[in-house]
């Protein structure tokens, strides 16, 4: 009975052992799942890009492929620039084909397609690390920037954070002009450029570059040998090297492996980016003209006096935007194809608050010679009868010069600053309409 004791004793350990096991086992799993995202793991890449897609999507979103902000949607955050980077919208914010072939047609199902963000975050930072390489920011990896190592993953989510023209410019100069935007990328940098995700990255992509093949082919000379004659045959083969020897026949085949040469199409060797003006009025409309030898598509960085950054993809040659703030504007045009990019020298253009021109006799309403009381009543005659419904203006009465301060009304405004410029210049005080305009 003992024995019976020590036996059930020893199963019923060995039982809870095995459970314990389990429950660890199953304890390691969960502790792992929540590291991959929904539709992908780590299992699916040759390195810890799984990871690293969940690390930047809990801060970006916390992990939902739903999730909203404004124009940025989803698990990782991809705004309009994005999605026409990656294929998925064009210049004019439509969907694409590419992103049909996804079941993508609206921001809904975009929202409710993991795979499709998946591709397209992939398809980004293959697109990142493509820039990257052109404007020499690679070059920078193995750096220490501002105490962060420059790792390949920290370039990737640092343009992920400051977009590909604040990071050249935050590794160029340790800021990219918005400390506010630095820290944010300084950080994620720092959190996530520990993963190894150049494999991915750097990996094979479908090949869509146009190419021009030249295949050499070589004939075989078969010479066959008997003790009663010899026979040669030329043909054309594409089989292993064969010697076989045997006391009556010894037959050679000569074979030259076929070869092909494969010429990507040329990397643009040139970009002209041509202004409608060089200097515009601030808020107003320019153009941009851009022409090259076999760029196909122009991604364009426009940069603002305050260091603010717009980015622009275009398709065509033309494209035209606002520059609503007085300054100096830097703008950069990267033109690329499949074989590569070229980048344009920076242009700039000048945006000036627009200044009023006045008429030469501005504040003579009377067309007289001078400016004095006259003036000054005839505005206020010309208010009354504005505000009593009635239109038009009194023989005499020179409306363009008496619009003093420039509204597009001619009020009571307006004749007192006839009557302050009379007295100024009655007491012999130096007196213009632009400082009295100003407050000087």
């Amino acid at each position: 009975m003992q024995m019976m004791h020590k036996k059930t004793r020893r199963k019923i350990g060995a039982v809870l052992t095995a459970a314990v096991m389990c429950l660890s086992m199953m304890l390691g799993v969960m502790n792992i799942t929540p590291m991959k995202a929904q539709a992908f793991s780590n299992s699916d890449y040759v390195d810890e890009y799984g990871d690293f897609l969940y690390a930047i999507g809990e801060t970006e979103s916390g992990n939902s492929y739903s999730a909203e902000n404004g124009q940025y949607l989803g698990y990782w955050q991809m705004g309009s620039i994005t999605l026409q980077e990656v294929g998925f919208m064009d210049s004019s914010g439509n969907w694409t084909e590419l992103a049909a072939s996804y079941g993508v047609t609206s921001k809904e199902t975009f929202l409710s397609t993991p795979a499709a963000q998946d591709y397209a975050v992939l398809a980004f930072h293959k697109r990142i690390w493509y820039y990257a390489q052109n404007m020499g920011m690679d070059d920078y990896i193995g750096q220490t920037v501002n105490g962060i190592d420059i790792t390949f993953a920290a370039v990737i989510v640092g343009s992920h954070a400051l977009g590909i023209g604040g990071l050249q410019a935050w590794l160029k100069n340790g800021t990219s002009g918005y400390s506010g935007n630095d820290a944010i990328a300084e950080r994620y940098m720092q959190d996530y450029g520990i993963y190894d995700i150049e494999a991915t990255i750097k990996g094979a992509v479908p090949d869509t570059t146009p190419t021009t093949t030249t295949t050499t082919t070589t004939t075989t000379t078969t010479t066959t040998t008997t003790a009663a004659a010899t026979t040669t045959t030329t043909m054309t083969t594409t089989t292993a090297v064969l010697t076989t020897t045997t006391p009556a026949v010894t037959t050679t085949e000569s074979v030259t492996t076929t070869e092909t040469e494969t010429t990507p199409a040329a990397v643009p060797s040139y970009i002209s980016v041509k202004p409608s003006a060089d200097v515009v009025a601030a808020g107003s409309l320019m153009e941009l003209f851009i022409d090259s030898d076999t760029a196909e598509q122009y991604h364009i960085l426009v940069i603002s006096p305050s260091g603010e950054e717009t980015e622009y993809l275009l398709s065509g040659s033309m494209i035209g935007f606002v520059l609503p703030e007085p300054g100096v504007y830097e703008i950069v045009v990267n033109g690329f194809n499949s074989a590569g990019a070229a980048v344009s020298e920076p242009l700039y253009i000048i945006a000036q608050e627009e200044v009023l021109i006045q008429p030469k006799n501005l504040g003579d309403v009377n067309g007289d010679g001078s400016i004095d009381i006259s003036d000054a009543t005839l505005v206020l005659g010309q208010y009354s009868k504005t505000a009593a419904g009635l239109t038009g203006t009194t023989e005499g009465f020179y409306a363009d010069q008496a619009d003093i301060d420039g509204d597009g009304v001619i009020d009571i405004t307006d004749a007192t600053l006839i009557l302050t410029y009379y007295a100024k210049y009655a007491s012999g005080l130096d007196v213009s309409w632009e400082s009295l305009l100003s407050g000087k």
